[in-house]
């Protein structure tokens, strides 16, 4: 949690880039005079710490398995966890990430090579003095956040997850300690006993002697957890809850989230996601999501339940089990597949925006596609599809909602993806993955009570955005009076100009994914859907990219509201 689990370690000239007042008063600091010169280390309570005579060794994020940092070293974190080693005679500084970027690493490293700076936080770097990356900004507007490492400074990246990071006076590497990747696949005989094994066992492995918290939807994960917790694990306390907008209707995630968690006896709340104040949600997805995490519907839930259940473990349904069976035809269709959007998908937006700025920003994020396709040479198009799911989408389009968001009120457990999970989904051939396919028929064997009532047509309501915004318009004019490093690239006046356009959008058209799914049933949707290509970029609705616009702005602000 972001009260005692960081660090921040500064080197060289750019100690000063590091923002001493942001960081939590509870603090521990560590000075250390290097051959490359002093070297200096915050961090919070809960780190876990060595030190001895040559080095000072660091770690944050789920280091319960770690009797001592010495094999942690050698062989990469086995749960979700970073580690960092400072070598105080030399100043070389290692640091370790793990295999799915659940802790991510900051790192700002300028180009004059005047020292660096790495951090468990973004927020503890002086932004103002910092370099906006249009690149980065153009990914926020369309994605809600960045992928391939970005952010969205210029000089700021996040280090590669599964690698160990090596910083000195004369060079920088990285070398890769773990791959994921189907070269391996091959058809066994016992691929479903083995998922059934791992599944159990990683839900256990996740469950300390403490309350569980687990957020429950009508799908295929979340209740397999559930499943899984009910017969297998059986935690002392456990309880469940559905963000719901109003009363959840037959059929919804709510719904059947609720019928679910009576039938295994554990007690559910369904939990209203928005509290009203449409301001107080924007300030506060800015100062937890660390200019990466996409625009969370239920932050307002996530800070009533953290108030009450703070001593609890969240136990989280992400998992990589096998994206949609979709017919794909090129690389296009599997970045839609996997909602990397170019900047064609903020189309509302650019009206406002001068041409060569448009230009840009839609340059500068192809170009960060291109990179990152450039770095597999995966050629099944399912393969690929596959492995970015794990590589871009899971770091970046949901963890960083786990990490920062949901991991500042609660400590965050990932089970579907644990190292022992990850490694038998790299055995599988495709047609064990696609939909999900084999964890759908070994879950339902595993645990078929909580399968015996039929899954949700249709998922979580979010809050009518358009409607409060429209609503609330005076809070939101409020907060484009405050000056924000964002005014420099996207002028007030551009925003101002698409809220204002925001009461003549026509009422948005049916989801017919969404009507198939209500008249057929999830099972038969997902038979169709093997025979469509994915969608062309979806364009964002107004509403979306004005959310978006109004966090970067509060994250960028000169002086960022302090709401909590």
């Amino acid at each position: 949690m972001l009260g005692n689990q960081w660090f921040v370690i500064a080197t060289g000239n750019v100690q000063s880039i590091v923002d001493t007042t942001s960081l939590p008063a509870a603090r521990r600091e560590v000075t250390f005079a290097g051959d490359t010169g002093s070297i200096t280390i915050f961090h919070g309570s809960a780190v876990l710490v060595e030190e001895n005579d040559e080095t000072y060794s660091l770690a944050v994020g789920d280091v319960r398995s770690l009797r001592n940092l010495a094999g942690f070293r050698h062989s990469g974190p086995s749960r979700h966890a970073a580690l960092c080693v400072v070598d105080k005679r030399t100043g070389d500084i290692r640091v370790l990430t793990d295999r799915i970027n659940f802790s991510k690493i900051f790192c700002f490293a300028p180009a004059d090579g005047c020292g660096f700076a790495i951090s468990s936080h973004l927020t503890f770097f002086d932004r103002p003095r910092l370099t906006l990356s249009i690149g980065g900004l153009a990914s926020t507007i369309a994605n809600g956040t960045q992928f391939n490492n970005s952010s969205v400074f210029r000089d700021v990246s996040v280090l590669d997850r599964a690698a160990i990071h090596e910083f000195s006076r004369s060079a920088r590497k990285t070398t890769t300690y773990w791959h994921y990747g189907f070269d391996s696949a091959v058809e066994s005989p016992t691929a479903k006993q083995q998922m059934k094994d791992v599944l159990v066992e990683a839900v256990r492995d996740q469950v300390a002697d403490r309350h569980v918290l687990l957020s429950l939807s009508g799908g295929f994960d979340s209740s397999g957890i559930l499943g899984i917790l009910a017969k297998f694990v059986k935690p002392k306390s456990l309880k469940t809850f559905s963000y719901v907008s109003g009363v959840p209707k037959p059929g919804t995630d709510a719904y059947v989230a609720q019928q679910m968690a009576a039938l295994t006896g554990y007690p559910h709340e369904n939990v209203q996601a928005y509290d009203g104040d449409i301001a107080l949600t924007i300030q506060r997805n800015a100062r937890l999501g660390q200019g990466l995490s996409n625009f969370c519907d239920e932050i307002d839930a996530w800070y009533r339940q953290g108030h009450t259940l703070s001593d609890s473990d969240v136990l989280a349904g992400d998992e990589c089990f096998g994206w949609a069976d979709r017919h794909l035809v090129s690389r296009e269709d599997v970045l839609v597949l996997v909602s990397l959007r170019r900047f064609e998908a903020a189309a509302p937006l650019i009206p406002y925006l001068a041409p060569p700025l448009v230009r840009e920003m839609t340059d500068k994020l192809a170009a960060d596609v291109e990179s990152m396709l450039s770095k597999t040479s995966i050629a099944s198009l399912h393969d690929l599809k596959d492995f970015l799911y794990l590589d871009q989408r899971i770091p970046w389009g949901l963890l960083p909602w786990r990490r920062f968001i949901i991991g500042e009120l609660f400590e965050v457990r990932e089970p579907f993806l644990q190292t022992e999970v990850l490694d038998v989904i790299k055995t599988l051939p495709q047609e064990k993955r696609i939909g999900k396919g084999l964890y759908r028929r070994a879950i339902q064997e595993l645990v078929p009570e909580v399968f015996s009532i039929p899954r949700a047509r249709s998922g979580q309501a979010a809050p009518d955005w358009k409607k409060e915004m429209l609503l609330n318009r005076p809070k939101i004019d409020a907060l484009l009076k405050v000056p924000s490093a964002l005014d420099a690239v996207i002028e007030p006046a551009a925003i101002v100009s698409l809220l204002d356009s925001l009461a003549s959008q026509p009422k948005a058209r049916p989801n017919w994914k969404m009507v198939v799914r209500q008249i057929v049933g999830p099972a038969a949707t997902r038979a169709l859907r093997s025979f469509v290509r994915p969608e062309l970029p979806k364009v964002q609705s107004v509403e979306t990219i004005l959310l978006r616009l109004l966090v970067l702005r509060e994250f960028l602000a000169d002086k960022p509201a302090s709401r909590s």
